[in-house]
C-alpha cells in the first residue's frame, strides 16, 4: 500500500490499535473483532473503531466486551439471504465502563484463562496426536501376531485364507438347491 494508492482510491489509513468488527460473513465471520497490529485500510465489509486518546486504556477492556457480545452482535444483523451488521447496529451497542482498575482487573483475568485454554488446547492437540500413533502402533502389533501369545500348532493365515477361497469355489460350483413350493390352499 502507497500514499499514492491511499490517496488515489479515497482510503482512509487507520493506526495500529484500531479495533475492526466484520459486519459481513454467513458462517463465524459476522461479528468477529479483531485488532490492527499495523496501519491499514479497511473495506465496507469491516466497521472500524479508533478510540480518542483518553479512553486508550480502555482498549483492552473494550475488545474483550467485543469479543464477548459476539453471539448477540451476530442476532442483530439483518437481511435476506445472508443477514449482516452495519455501522449503525455496531454504533448502536452500549458497552457499560466499569472504573479502569476494574477493567484492567478484568482483562488481565481474561488474559489468564485464555492462556490457560490455550495450554490446554496444546496438550489436547499432543494427546491426540500420541492416541493416533499409538493406534497404529496397536494396528501393526494386532496384524504382525504380538498382541496375543502365537499356538505353533496353528495353521499359517496363508493356509487359512486358501482353505476358505476353496470353500468359497466349491460353494459357487455347485447348484444352488431349489426349495420345495408351498401348496396353495384354495378358498
Amino acid at each position: 500500500m502507497t500514499e499514492a494508492a491511499v490517496a488515489e482510491c479515497r482510503l482512509k489509513l487507520y493506526p495500529p490499535g484500531t479495533l475492526l468488527v466484520a459486519m459481513y460473513g454467513e458462517g463465524k465471520t459476522r461479528g468477529k473483532c479483531s485488532e490492527l497490529a499495523v496501519a491499514a485500510t479497511i473495506n465496507q465489509a469491516i466497521a472500524a473503531i479508533v478510540l480518542k486518546p483518553a479512553f486508550e486504556k480502555c482498549r483492552a477492556f473494550l475488545k474483550a466486551f467485543l469479543w464477548h457480545s459476539y453471539e448477540s452482535m451476530r442476532q442483530q444483523a439483518s437481511g435476506g439471504v445472508q443477514p449482516n451488521l452495519n455501522l449503525q447496529i455496531v454504533k448502536s451497542i452500549s458497552v457499560p465502563l466499569p472504573p479502569l482498575d476494574e477493567q484492567q482487573e478484568i482483562v488481565r483475568r481474561l488474559d489468564t484463562l485464555l492462556d490457560a485454554a490455550t495450554v490446554q488446547e496444546e496438550a489436547l492437540d499432543r494427546a491426540l496426536a500420541m492416541v493416533a500413533a499409538q493406534r497404529q502402533n496397536i494396528l501393526r502389533a494386532a496384524f504382525s501376531g504380538q498382541l496375543v501369545p502365537q499356538d505353533p500348532n496353528d495353521e499359517p493365515a496363508s493356509v487359512l485364507l486358501e482353505r476358505i477361497r476353496a470353500q468359497r469355489n466349491a460353494a459357487a460350483d455347485k447348484p444352488a438347491a431349489r426349495r420345495p413350493r408351498k401348496a396353495k390352499i384354495a378358498a
